[in-house]
């Protein structure tokens, strides 16, 4: 069966991990250090560098899905009308695109949507563009490794793809030199923010309150990785202590720590139930 790779490459560490291809089935995963991250100069020496790490661990993928960060990404939100599924797509883009800073022909746009709670007749959007460059960049990368580029996505739609239920969830994934916020429901991001230096703790307090939900209750707050200083330090500015995620029993997570991977883990998650992400090579 052709298996795929996913990647989190940033702030020079990779983070691999191989889609079990299945249900239940087991998620080799592996994190290590690296002199440099995806870029256009290195792409096509970063793909080989990719193929002899997997190959050195027996891996053997067809096809590579990549995460970006948000900090890579424009975000913009807004309300549309209620449309067919058809026209919705390109009504987004060029909603989006009015918004950017560069041309609609610069770069790729894709976007969570959800019917608004307050007025059914709309859409509330959570759009997400990507430069083209770093696109084309890991279309190189993929091609050097040899793989299929299959996929390129926002890191915090994998995130909140471990939000359970219909109720809003926060989830914080603190990973290797990055930490990012995702408001969930069901599944889908309904809002991301990358959250930088020592008072990212406050700045999750200040994204649920942008959103009212600082009532106790009001939303379960979920981090995934970290350390006891961590959950001590969010602990501290939130009514109840943040619920940690367990490791999944699908991942092999000796070579890589949860909150590395917990993203990576949420599409092959999403894979697997056959839901929809946002995806910069197929948007």
């Amino acid at each position: 069966m052709a298996r795929t790779l996913l990647i989190d490459w940033d702030q020079k560490r990779l983070t691999a991990m191989l889609d079990g291809g299945g249900k239940g089935a087991k998620c080799p995963c592996f994190s290590i250090a690296t002199e440099m991250v995806p870029n256009p100069v290195m792409a096509e020496e970063l793909g080989a560098y990719l193929k002899e790490q997997v190959k050195a661990r027996g891996w053997q993928p067809t096809a590579l899905v990549a995460l970006i960060g948000r900090d890579r990404l424009v975000a913009r939100e807004f309300r549309v009308p209620l449309i067919g599924p058809d026209e919705e797509p390109e009504l987004i883009r060029l909603q989006t695109a009015r918004e950017l800073i560069d041309s609609a022909e610069e770069v790729a746009i894709d976007y969570h949507a959800w019917t608004d709670e307050g007025d059914s007749s709309q859409r509330r959007v959570l759009a997400l563009a990507l430069r083209n460059e770093l696109l084309e960049t890991y279309r190189k990368l993929a091609a050097s490794a040899g793989l299929r580029l299959a996929g390129l996505l926002p890191r915090s739609a994998g995130l909140a793809v471990l939000s359970e239920g219909d109720s809003p969830e926060v989830i914080v994934g603190l990973g290797h030199g990055w930490r990012e916020i995702a408001l969930a429901r069901s599944g889908q991001a309904l809002l991301s923010r990358s959250l930088a230096g020592t008072g990212w703790a406050q700045e999750v307090r200040r994204v649920l309150a942008s959103q009212g939900l600082t009532a106790p209750g009001a939303a379960k707050v979920r981090i995934a990785g970290g350390t006891a200083d961590d959950v001590a330090a969010l602990a501290a500015v939130l009514d109840s202590p943040p619920a940690q995620d367990p490791i999944p029993a699908e991942l092999e997570s000796a070579e890589a720590p949860w909150g590395s991977s917990a993203a990576l883990f949420g599409v092959v998650r999403a894979t697997s139930r056959k839901s929809r992400l946002p995806d910069f090579v197929n948007p």
